[in-house]
């Protein structure tokens, strides 16, 4: 097999030990998941379509069954600059001439006028109800418009919240709250009582919460905020909570807590901030609702509530009580 991209993180990683060993975490289908001795967790892909930080990905255009190989947990890996290869798996990946993506967020954008990106912000919505795939969610989504008048959600969901879910909604009016305040010292209380909600390797709400922290580190960058103010949030809302989740959600929230998406994240918020037209901005979104069986539309709707949230306060002078 052949590696046809390498996240610059995980590449500077291997070259930092020149031999770096793993051992599998969990296997899918699309996906094949490594934990190292220093507990970093690193994802083999079958698609570099959706390359993320600490991934790498070989040439198998999604056609590559992980599962069917014959891994199993625990399972060693060896990482080289040159190759990734299991010995018990018979699993060699040349990696000599994967090419370099680069994880950092893209802030040197050109972007559109405000008026734009509200009709942009209709098309994610457009989007979102055209292929979103929806856990809960998407309901507690729309009833932040019962809460927040000028949220003005135009997401359209059959099916309201599934009554073992009916717990967390208290808790996420408080995130929600406590996010427009900017409250830095309760943030973090409120967030862990949410962090780790939901099924499986990134439970939803964490997809969600990965979404919203991402859309603030381009947000402050648009409306000439300092970044530092986004960083700052961000650490707060994760700052007590990622013990309560899953290893593989504990890593994707730090990252996204300073912007690093997978490059599919990556695109669409550069679309809605950059682009004008709505078909571009439509095929981002069904692109990212392609991961996952919901975590792709669960991270959507945090960008789209980022937002909601910041457009209004800084453009609108929204109040929202």
């Amino acid at each position: 097999m052949r590696a046809t991209t390498i996240c610059d993180m995980l590449s500077a990683r291997i070259d930092n030990d020149l031999v770096l060993k793993a051992k599998v975490h969990s296997v899918f289908k699309n996906t094949c998941n490594l934990v190292t001795v220093k507990d970093e967790f690193i994802t083999i892909l079958n698609s570099d379509r959706k390359i993320y930080p600490m991934s790498v990905a070989i040439d198998g255009e999604g056609n590559l069954d992980f599962t069917a190989l014959n891994i199993y947990q625990d399972m060693e890996f060896i990482l080289h600059k040159r190759r990734i290869y299991s010995n018990a798996a018979g699993i060699y990946i040349d990696v000599s001439e994967a090419k370099k993506w680069n994880s950092e967020p893209e802030l040197n954008f050109k972007p559109v006028s405000y008026s734009s990106i509200e009709k942009n912000l209709q098309s994610l919505e457009r989007g979102i109800n055209l292929y979103g795939k929806f856990s809960f969610i998407a309901p507690l989504v729309m009833y932040l418009e019962e809460n927040y008048r000028c949220f003005n959600i135009n997401i359209q969901v059959e099916e309201g919240l599934e009554e073992k879910y009916t717990f967390i909604i208290e808790r996420f009016y408080e995130f929600i709250d406590l996010v427009i305040e900017n409250n830095l010292d309760k943030i973090s209380y409120s967030s862990r009582k949410l962090i780790g909600s939901g099924v499986g390797l990134t439970p939803s709400m964490d997809d969600f919460i990965s979404g919203f922290m991402i859309s603030l580190i381009y947000l402050t960058k648009y409306y000439g905020i300092k970044v530092s103010e986004a960083y700052n949030l961000n650490s707060a809302i994760i700052r007590q909570g990622l013990e309560g989740t899953t290893r593989a959600s504990s890593e994707m929230l730090m990252l996204s807590s300073v912007g690093k998406s997978s490059q599919l994240v990556k695109s669409l918020i550069l679309a809605l901030l950059c682009e004008t037209e709505e078909q571009i901005i439509l095929q981002k979104v069904k692109d990212a609702t392609e991961v996952g069986e919901t975590s792709g539309t669960d991270t959507i709707l945090g960008i789209y509530v980022g937002f909601k949230i910041v457009n209004n306060i800084k453009f609108n002078g929204e109040k929202y009580f």
